[in-house]
């Protein structure tokens, strides 16, 4: 299976004829003039996804928006930054490729320093993508040109849910939790390391998700609001000093048990299209009692990934092996400061 990517390059490189575009032509008159325009430009670039016929797949544009904006109704104005969805069409084939898209948009937004971002859409005809937006925190604000504005607010509201507030997270308690290297990559592509050049995803549709489901069999402390800090361990015989590190941030969402399922095939239900285990492998773990499944909420990648040594050397963790080991607020600071994470950015108070 071939690994998903999306690529960001100028419109000058991408396709105009290319039937993926069919639709936005016929409901913006003046789309092949404004593509153009843009494809005259070197510095204008936009998201892009390909199939293995190398058609287009999905598409996003992304900008800095003057204010006030006076074609939206009622204008939008404000005296912080906003970060407009120029264009945004996804294709639907089962796979959650608008979800990885969306993790795009957000990664900019934080890293730019925004403080909303807004999008246009036909809710009517753009159902699907519509109710995703609304899932991640975009509200309806109002109209343009027979199209519905949302607007996602990126403060953290404490009346809202994590899928609401994402990528924002406030968490009490942190954890560093242990994920296999073969299971590693295929769950968060995006936290991949320089060394696995050869490795491809096991599982499309739970590489692109931002919700991640895991199993394990320990008693693990988790529960929902806490902070998971990504553990990724060495590989068999090389040094877990040096070659087990921390590469992700997320919130856990929900935590299960074997006995909040009637069955194996309601665990199969559960995880599917976001885990990246097989039924084989679901069905050989329902034979133990001590299952947990995590819910996980990804929020980011690591920059920089701090080794376990790193983690010993600053009185982190000890010489046990880790599989789900708490840590101070402070310490996981420590961590994502070392990961050069804008960490006031994710973590509100």
């Amino acid at each position: 299976m071939i690994e998903p990517k999306i690529y960001f390059i100028p419109f000058s490189e991408i396709d105009l004829n290319d039937p993926f575009f069919d639709s936005l032509r016929k409901d913006y008159l003046d789309f092949e003039q404004w593509f153009t325009k843009k494809s005259k430009a070197p510095q204008e670039k936009a998201f892009v996804t390909y199939n293995q016929e190398k058609r287009i797949e999905g598409f996003m544009y992304l900008k800095r928006e003057e204010m006030p904006v006076g074609d939206v109704e009622p204008p939008i104005n404000f005296s912080g930054k906003l970060l407009k969805i120029g264009t945004f069409k996804v294709n639907g084939h089962g796979t959650k490729f608008a979800e990885q898209f969306i993790f795009i948009m957000f990664s900019q937004a934080i890293k730019n320093n925004y403080d909303k971002i807004y999008v246009t859409v036909y809710a009517n005809k753009q159902e699907g993508l519509t109710k995703r937006l609304q899932l991640f925190g975009f509200t309806t604000y109002g109209e343009k040109n027979g199209e519905t504005v949302l607007i996602k607010n990126l403060q953290y509201d404490n009346s809202q849910s994590h899928y609401f507030n994402y990528p924002l997270i406030q968490a009490n308690r942190f954890f560093l939790l242990a994920i296999y290297p073969q299971w590693h990559t295929s769950l968060f592509p995006q936290s991949k390391l320089k060394t696995e050049k050869n490795h491809k995803h096991l599982d499309l549709t739970s590489s692109n998700s931002i919700t991640k489901i895991y199993i394990a069999f320990y008693p693990y402390e988790l529960k929902t609001g806490d902070a998971a800090i990504i553990y990724r361990t060495s590989e068999d015989n090389k040094s877990a000093r040096y070659c087990s590190v921390v590469t992700s941030l997320c919130i856990v969402e929900e935590v299960k048990y074997k006995y909040d399922f009637k069955d194996v095939e309601a665990l199969l239900e559960y995880c599917k299209g976001r885990s990246v285990f097989s039924d084989s492998d679901i069905h050989g773990f329902w034979k133990k009692n001590t299952l947990i499944i995590i819910k996980l909420l990804y929020i980011t990648n690591f920059p920089k990934k701090p080794t376990r040594q790193n983690l010993l050397e600053n009185n982190i963790i000890n010489k046990e092996p880790i599989r789900c080991y708490p840590i101070s607020k402070q310490h996981a600071m420590w961590i994502l400061e070392q990961a050069e994470l804008p960490t006031t950015h994710y973590i509100q108070n």
